[in-house]
């Protein structure tokens, strides 16, 4: 069964992520494009691919561009591997009707996938992924485990001439500490190289070759995995670490000092400098597992501000209907202002580092600035291990929403929303939200206050709320 998630398809190498898989996936968009673009010749249809560094990537890479030549498709595939906003640029400036990614992001080293990007450089839309799902072709797709002959691309320029015309680079030339970036074994090397020159004695790279198994680690760029980005920057006295992903589409911070920032600073950090700093108004849109202190800068310099459910495809519609959209999720994701309605982990890096050189301050002190003025924040997320899967979230929010008092550890609750799990928001912008997977026996439960120690609390409280769900079931 070839089932795509929140974005694209991912599965164990080898178990079901096999070369015949990604014949049958290929085949199937093809199929799709075909058959839906009658009015245009096959032969001027374009299609950008696109791998990470894993285990088998170019080959999976090449074997679904035979698949896409052989159906008569003009095919460019990458010539080296690269992150994922690479391919979404590629394929708007190339004006292609769909880029593949072959990735498993942030997973860990024995999955690999596909993601599918639309035309506009962003994620498809969850009714193309279902499209693509239910038209597998259930006969044996002839498939190569090579390119066999496909023309390759450089795709690297390009994407580093859209990031020179978004980002100033003379503002981050003004920082004389040094720069840590962690590059999680992905292809993000490639892009600092370039960016920076190889030679530049102020940039410190990590993890900045192919490795398969990723150190051991999952390539996520959360606190969990990031032990040695924090060791390099107090080693070195770096002015900020930064790290990406596998594909390179998210983003993790280090301050000067060696702390960890939490999406829940680093995003409402990048608004206050778009706010303050260079006057920007756009319109904050961020997913419902993001924090307070960006609603409050909303309010602060009256911006639009909107949550989403999870999932960075209801930023990308956002994006799409207007335009000038900041965007973000919990889990490391940002887009800027004027880039791709997409994650672009290099490029909010990027941000950081023009933020630091505009200011003329350390980044610890735009922290400090940050919550003097907007409050202080503690984020948690705990990962709550289900006796079974709550495959119906409709009956489990009414139900848990009977169990919620009117005060929580003496605080009133001011409102709960229910759009996408159970978030309860307290009397002083404290809050509580709880997600069920829907797909395996997990639930998450996320909270943020002012305090470690109220978090902690809210946590508590929520794990007390699923165990009275199961009690009373």
């Amino acid at each position: 069964m070839i089932k795509f998630g929140t974005e694209g398809w991912r599965e164990v190498i080898s178990k079901e992520l096999t070369f015949e898989n990604i014949a049958k996936v290929s085949q199937s968009i093809a199929d799709y494009l075909k058959s839906s673009n009658k009015s245009t010749p096959v032969n001027t249809q374009k299609i950008v691919i696109g791998y990470d560094n894993r285990f088998l990537s170019e080959r999976f890479a090449g074997c679904s561009a035979a698949i896409f030549k052989k159906n008569g498709f003009n095919t460019v595939l990458s010539a080296t591997s690269v992150i994922t906003p690479n391919i979404c640029q590629a394929v708007k400036s190339m004006d292609a009707q769909i880029g593949i990614m072959i990735t498993a992001s942030h997973n860990p080293p024995k999955f690999n996938g596909l993601k599918i990007k639309a035309h506009y450089g962003g994620p498809a839309p969850e009714w193309f992924n279902k499209e693509i799902e239910n038209n597998i072709p259930e006969k044996t797709v002839e498939y190569a485990t090579s390119s066999e002959g496909v023309a390759t691309s450089e795709l690297i320029g390009p994407y580093i001439d859209y990031i020179n015309k978004l980002i100033d680079f003379d503002k981050i030339h003004k920082i004389k500490q040094n720069i840590v970036f962690d590059c999680m074994h992905g292809p993000s090397y490639r892009y600092i190289d370039q960016l920076f020159g190889k030679n530049n004695k102020k940039i410190v790279r990590l993890r900045d070759k192919r490795d398969i198994l990723f150190s051991g680690f999952n390539p996520e760029p959360i606190e969990k995995y990031m032990g040695v980005t924090k060791t390099a920057v107090i080693k070195h006295r770096a002015a900020v670490g930064i790290a990406t992903d596998g594909d390179g589409d998210r983003v993790g911070i280090v301050a000067d000092g060696g702390s960890y920032l939490a999406p829940h600073t680093v995003f409402p950090l990048l608004l206050y400098y778009q706010a303050k700093y260079k006057n920007l108004k756009p319109k904050v849109a961020q997913t419902i597992s993001l924090g307070y202190l960006s609603e409050r800068i909303a309010k602060q310099y009256n911006l639009d501000f909107e949550e989403t459910p999870v999932g960075f495809k209801y930023i990308t519609e956002k994006i799409l209907k207007e335009k000038n959209v900041f965007g973000g999720e919990e889990s490391c994701g940002y887009s800027m202002p004027g880039g791709l309605p997409d994650r672009d982990g290099i490029l909010s890096g990027l941000t950081v580092l023009e933020m630091i050189g505009s200011a003329g301050k350390k980044l610890s002190s735009l922290v400090n600035d940050l919550q003097k003025e907007f409050g202080e924040s503690s984020f948690m997320r705990y990962d709550f291990h289900l006796p079974e899967i709550i495959y119906d979230k409709e009956i489990f929010t009414k139900k848990v929403t009977g169990f919620i008092s009117g005060k929580i550890y003496g605080k009133i609750v001011r409102q709960i929303k229910t759009f996408d799990g159970i978030k309860i928001v307290l009397e002083d912008d404290s809050w509580l939200l709880m997600r069920p997977s829907g797909t395996e026996p997990l639930l998450r439960v996320y909270s943020e206050t002012p305090s470690r120690k109220t978090t902690s609390q809210l946590i508590e409280y929520g794990k007390k709320i699923v165990n009275s769900y199961f009690k009373n079931k």
